[in-house]
């Protein structure tokens, strides 16, 4: 077996087992989705006061901070928490508009109790156009939304997607499943 095949496999596994999913576009698992796989999940965001980011503002972007219950501040620290809430990534082209398609999964429960498991619903791809300078938001599904910034380099754009869980967990903090956004994978291309 050539290096490219061991690391092919290595990658593949890896991705199985991380990502997910494990067994298939239609898998059942049965441990919650949220324990069973590590990267790639969106989660609702807290109900807790949060800091908003406001998404290109007429003096730029800008973190908004808000005081909780405590009075206590809470800062930029909680961007990189446990359980993310949007992912995003830049880019430079030089067309008028983009196309992003988005693909992830959902999990429902099946069962109760100790027969409990959780069927995967695949989702996508949806495919959205974004004119030059439109920010969005773009309604994929409910809850999810996509954004987008759009900088002029002189030479082309900049532009910035995000993906935004827009659910929220429960007044004492917990996360359902359900609410969640698995495997999601966002493609932008130039049109």
């Amino acid at each position: 077996m050539s290096t490219e095949e061991v690391r092919d496999q290595t990658v593949d596994l890896l991705s199985r087992e991380l990502l997910g999913p494990m067994h298939g576009p239609m898998e059942k698992v049965s441990r919650r989705p949220d324990r069973t796989y590590l990267v790639g999940t969106l989660f609702p965001r807290s109900t807790e006061s949060d800091p908003t980011f406001e998404f290109g503002t007429e003096g730029g972007d800008e973190i908004r901070e808000y005081e909780n219950e405590q009075s206590e501040t809470i800062g930029l620290e909680r961007s990189n928490e446990w359980m993310p809430s949007s992912m995003g990534f830049s880019f430079i082209h030089n067309g008028d508009s983009i196309r992003c398609e988005i693909e992830f999964g959902l999990y429902h429960p099946v069962g109760s109790g100790r027969t409990r498991e959780w069927q995967r619903e695949p989702k996508g791809p949806y495919s959205i156009e974004i004119p030059s300078g439109a920010r969005g938001p773009f309604d994929v599904e409910p809850g999810l939304q996509l954004w987008s910034k759009w900088r002029n380099t002189g030479q082309g754009h900049l532009v910035t997607i995000s993906l935004v869980n827009t659910n929220l967990t429960d007044e004492n903090g917990k996360m359902a499943p359900e609410s969640a956004f698995f495997q999601v994978e966002c493609r932008a291309m130039s049109i």
